[in-house]
């Protein structure tokens, strides 16, 4: 896309834009295709901030939960794990994105 050709694949609203794909593609069902632009999501978010970002947690929520909606549990367990991990490193246990 545009923001591509402008920002090159690693810029944060190329991240954002994958995001919100994954977002339409979820809200019509179409799960595959928004797990797709969420590993895209997370693959940009990664090269940014690091695997340890608290955005890269929130991408690994959201492919958890569509994971979950298709039925692959394990899937979607190991990225809930995963993006827990990220947070109680960044943010400490105590923390109420943690605790909750």
């Amino acid at each position: 896309g545009v923001y591509v050709k402008v920002h090159g694949l690693y810029h944060q609203l190329v991240a954002d834009s994958f995001f919100n794909m994954a977002s339409m593609c979820r809200s019509m069902n179409n799960f595959d295709e928004a797990l797709e632009m969420y590993e895209m999501n997370h693959a940009v978010e990664e090269k940014i901030h690091g695997e340890d970002h608290p955005n890269a947690a929130g991408v690994c929520e959201n492919m958890a939960a569509m994971y979950c909606t298709q039925g692959k549990h394990e899937a979607g367990m190991a990225l809930f794990k995963k993006a827990l991990a990220i947070r109680v490193k960044q943010d400490g246990e105590d923390h109420p994105d943690v605790a909750s």
